[in-house]
């Protein structure tokens, strides 16, 4: 056993995040790390599997071949279940995959309620524009809406009126345009998200363990947890609002602005206080001061109506 190497401990949380923190064959919680080989001393991934204390000990039985947790089986059982974890987390963090389990009533309630233009026209490529929704593309093309490569426009001569809830990006344009920019750029994160395949912050990779070893700047992190909401500036087209959350000392901060959100409901009730919500973020910087945390972000959409992961 002296002799034994750990396995580092990246690796360690990486095995532990692709499988969900959970045994590949029955989906238990408390898990151990399995050399499908047996031979402890040969640390590469495909060699490492996650099991709960029962499957680790079947798989050092020695029953028949028939009942044992053989190398073949315990490949194929990892393999079904990474895929089946990989699979549950982009339909969670995507509007098109929410709208595919949803019923024609809670789907109702399902939308980007805040998308930040700006950051999302940033990151659109001719591969992105060529996967969204063609009808849409071209009305918001026609009606010079977005340009020719996706950029939001704002109409000449446009000036705001009363405060900043009727003075969003979508008030630019008249009833209609207004629906079709919002589905357009909902399409736009939804492809941006595929792409990116971001690290989703749940229960258990929520810590400094995880974060400290596996997350880094530009890397897009996606998550569903109360946070907080509190306005910073007001002006007549916008009011700034500061975001945070924290869980283990772990805080999450980024800005967002009500020029970006679609309806009244998002700048009235959804964006405001202390609520649920699902964010899409990227990682600008993280502050390590003693033992509280900070994850500076960017944010790129928030979700209302989205369904807590388990």
């Amino acid at each position: 056993m002296a002799n034994r190497p750990k396995v580092p401990e990246k690796l360690r949380q990486e095995l532990l995040y692709e499988s969900a923190f959970a045994c590949v064959v029955c989906q238990a919680r408390r898990v151990q790390i399995h050399h499908i080989d047996q031979n402890n001393k040969n640390n590469i991934p495909v060699n490492l599997v996650l099991l709960c204390h029962d499957h680790h000990d079947d798989a050092h039985a020695t029953k028949s071949l028939s009942q044992n947790l053989t190398p073949a089986r315990l490949k194929e059982f990892k393999k079904k279940w990474i895929n089946q974890v990989q699979q549950n987390r982009n339909m969670i963090a995507t509007l098109e995959g929410q709208l595919k389990e949803a019923d024609s009533w809670s789907g109702m309630g399902i939308l980007w309620g805040y998308i930040n233009h700006r950051r999302v026209s940033q990151l659109l490529n001719p591969e992105i524009l060529k996967c969204a929704d063609q009808n849409l593309l071209g009305r918001c093309q026609s009606h010079n809406v977005v340009d020719q490569s996706g950029i939001l426009l704002q109409p000449k001569g446009w000036v705001p009126e009363g405060n900043y809830i009727g003075n969003t990006v979508y008030d630019w344009f008249p009833h209609g345009d207004d629906h079709a920019l919002h589905k357009l750029y909902s399409d736009f994160v939804d492809k941006i998200t595929q792409r990116v395949i971001p690290i989703h912050l749940e229960k258990f990779s929520w810590t400094k363990s995880y974060i400290g070893n596996c997350l880094h700047e530009g890397q897009f992190i996606f998550f569903t947890k109360a946070q907080y909401f509190k306005q910073v500036s007001e002006d007549t087209e916008n009011a700034h609002l500061r975001v945070k959350t924290t869980l283990r000392k772990i805080t999450i901060e980024y800005y967002i602005d009500t020029m970006n959100m679609f309806g009244v409901t998002s700048i009235a009730v959804s964006f405001t206080g202390h609520k649920v919500c699902s964010s899409l973020l990227q990682v600008k910087s993280i502050e390590k001061d003693s033992d509280d945390w900070t994850i500076h972000c960017t944010p790129i959409a928030l979700g209302v109506g989205f369904r807590q992961s388990k």
